[in-house]
């Protein structure tokens, strides 16, 4: 709870026995103290609770066990009973039950519980009230001691366990008891010996040949060396030696020494066993030794026939193989040819086709060519359309003048024209464009070259100058050059 207190505190402070028995028995912690340092046992002492005291003291609570204020059980108990269990009267009691134990006596062993024994309390070599009754092969009280929840691992100061002691002492049905509880047959003491090596040595046959049948290991050796068969030859016992043989037991395991079974055993008959038994294994060995052999030449054999008939479907197979190489070989040659020839085909197609590519640009070119010679034409033609035109324009023109110089004949042309130094078709030119004097002072010196006058038959016409001024150089060269009438 909240005091740290638990169910085994509340119960020993209350003095509820049976409940104490029961949970100790369960494995409750004995030294939970609550928030005070107070333990169960404290609380009971306190309370005047002896049954609990009692039984709480013979569980091996911690009397000297001490609180927060520095005060043990003995400093809290109410009255002098449980003050006498407290101080003596439990090692009393539990030197009781060791000799209780030791001699089968469940009441005593009772009786000594109830006045507060340590039920895990130790005599001088340190055996517990449950390894001196499986020493004895008292098999009630053992079963006894183990139902209030003593440890049957417990040893004493030579790692002995019950076990041990019972397989020493040839306690068969304690040692079978032990082992329903789940106890390791092949612990060993603090010298390395395991109860069936102890047994062996001691002459107990039933013993081992029970432990052997849990699976005991025969060839667990101590400290010093020595199995089982070891000790039990070199200890003379013949009935052992012999089952242990017979089991299969290493006869030729060695001590510290180097010395085997054989070597130590002092007794004939155990070593006409020994040797027999090598003679017999020796020659089981090579009997094993050669039906190993002769199974691994049989297997040998075996595989070599295997590996023959293999070697022959390979060969079959690789017979297969080459005939079927063969004809692929002969495929891919006419494959071969068949692309040679399809080499040369393809060799042709591309002449054939450099040849009309050769063909299509002469083609284009002479395409080009033509559409050029027909531009051409057609150029001709128009120039030749203009031409023509031309042609009758003058045609008309010439006409036209020929009648305008013969109405000038007769009628004469304008004063103004007669005064221009041109010739008479000149002039008929002039009526013919329907150039009068006031158009013909308009004209650009451009047009004038185009009638084939200059600036300065138009300053004539003016008459703002004299004649000779009009016609003076550059004036006459052009008019000699370009009028016919002047030059005359």
């Amino acid at each position: 709870d909240m005091d740290c207190r638990t169910p085994l505190w509340v119960a020993a402070a209350n003095g509820h026995t049976e409940t104490v028995k029961f949970l100790v028995s369960k494995g409750a912690h004995m030294e939970a103290a609550d928030k005070n340092g107070n333990t169960p046992l404290m609380e009971a002492a306190n309370w005047g609770n002896t049954d609990v005291v009692m039984h709480l003291v013979s569980r091996g609570a911690k009397v000297d066990a001490k609180a927060n204020n520095g005060r043990t059980a003995l400093d809290v108990a109410t009255n002098e009973e449980i003050r006498c269990i407290l101080t003596c009267g439990a090692k009393d009691w539990s030197k009781g039950l060791l000799k209780g134990a030791g001699v089968g006596d469940i009441p005593k062993c009772q009786q000594c519980l109830d006045k507060g024994a340590n039920l895990e309390a130790g005599d001088i070599a340190g055996c517990t009230p449950l390894i001196m009754a499986a020493e004895g092969g008292h098999i009630e009280t053992v079963k006894f001691l183990h139902s209030l929840g003593a440890k049957v691992e417990a040893s004493d100061q030579y790692g002995c366990t019950a076990l041990l002691h019972a397989a020493s002492n040839d306690r068969k049905e304690v040692v079978a008891f032990m082992h329903s509880l789940g106890v390791r047959l092949d612990a060993t003491t603090h010298y390395g010996r395991t109860p069936l090596w102890v047994a062996a040595g001691n002459g107990h046959k039933d013993t081992v040949m029970f432990l052997h049948s849990k699976g005991a290991n025969p060839d667990v050796s101590d400290n010093e060396g020595s199995t089982a068969l070891w000790w039990a030859a070199k200890c003379g016992r013949t009935e052992i030696v012999e089952f242990l043989v017979s089991k299969g037991a290493t006869l030729d395991a060695k001590d510290d020494e180097g010395r085997t079974a054989l070597a130590v055993a002092a007794n004939p008959d155990i070593q006409s066993i020994i040797t027999g038994t090598q003679s017999v294994r020796n020659a089981a060995s090579s009997q094993f030794e050669l039906r190993e052999k002769s199974v691994i030449i049989g297997n040998l054999r075996a595989e070599v026939d295997d590996l023959t008939a293999t070697i022959r479907q390979f060969e079959a197979a690789a017979a297969v193989a080459q005939a079927q190489s063969s004809r692929k070989e002969t495929l891919l040659q006419e494959q071969r040819d068949q692309i040679d020839a399809l080499g040369v085909e393809v060799a042709t197609m591309k002449e054939d086709r450099e040849l009309q590519r050769v063909r299509l640009q002469r083609m284009h070119y002479l395409d080009s060519e033509s559409e050029v010679l027909q531009q051409k034409n057609a150029t001709m033609e128009e120039m030749v359309t203009d031409l023509r035109a031309e042609l009758a324009a003058k045609e008309q023109i010439v006409p036209s003048l020929t009648n305008i110089l013969a109405i000038a004949n007769t009628h004469g042309f304008p004063e103004w024209l007669k005064a221009l130094p041109v010739d008479d078709t000149v002039r008929a030119l002039f009526i013919k464009e329907n150039v009068n004097e006031d158009a013909f002072e308009m004209l650009e010196e451009s047009e004038l070259k185009e009638l084939g006058l200059t600036l300065g038959h138009r300053k004539l016409l003016a008459r703002d100058v004299p004649m000779e001024q009009a016609m003076s150089p550059p004036w006459s060269k052009r008019c000699r050059r370009c009028c016919p009438a002047t030059k005359a």
